[in-house]
């Protein structure tokens, strides 16, 4: 599973971004070697942070932060660069794009997919699945898979990047 998580920064702007370590993601963001966004506005807290299986919630997330608080004040996803003038249109567009079944931008219903488990015949809030791991066997209370891969280990034994969840590399050799 992701973190998808909102930074509050400086001069009241925001990132929107995804990891597997929200620990080591927060530091590199704070440490200058995050984003170009977050080197210009350094971040002074984590103002919301969700727990995913959908990959497409950073640019949910993202749209509904640009809508909220100004497309001059959000940077994520795939709208991180510092000038994104040339992404106005397909912005607009996205935001015109509102799902009916759970509120958010950038799709329409019969593209909404739950959050935790990806299947699209259930909102996120009528999942079976455990919310921590994704794993049917048990509910969150009783989770003990590693949140990153959802195998049965501990988090910090996991051979996965924290950044993209791949297996052949870690996270200081990401792309």
């Amino acid at each position: 599973m992701y973190f998808v998580y909102v930074l509050k920064c400086r001069n009241n702007k925001y990132y929107v971004g995804r990891t597997m370590d929200i620990d080591v993601r927060y530091k590199q963001h704070s440490n200058g070697r995050g984003s170009v966004w977050t080197r210009r506005y350094r971040p002074t807290g984590i103002k919301e942070l969700v727990k995913t299986n959908n990959k497409h919630l950073e640019l949910m997330k993202t749209l509904e932060y640009i809508n909220r608080y100004g497309i001059n004040n959000v940077r994520g996803g795939p709208y991180c660069k510092e000038d994104i003038s040339e992404f106005l249109g397909k912005i607009r567009y996205q935001l015109s794009q509102q799902c009916y079944l759970c509120g958010r931008y950038g799709h329409v219903a019969n593209k909404c997919i739950c959050d935790i488990c990806c299947s699209r015949d259930h909102l996120t809030e009528q999942c079976n699945n455990c919310p921590e791991c994704g794993g049917l066997d048990h509910v969150a209370t009783e989770c003990y898979n590693c949140f990153k891969c959802g195998r049965r280990h501990s988090s910090e034994n996991c051979n996965r990047c924290y950044i993209c969840g791949e297996r052949d590399h870690l996270q200081y050799e990401c792309e």
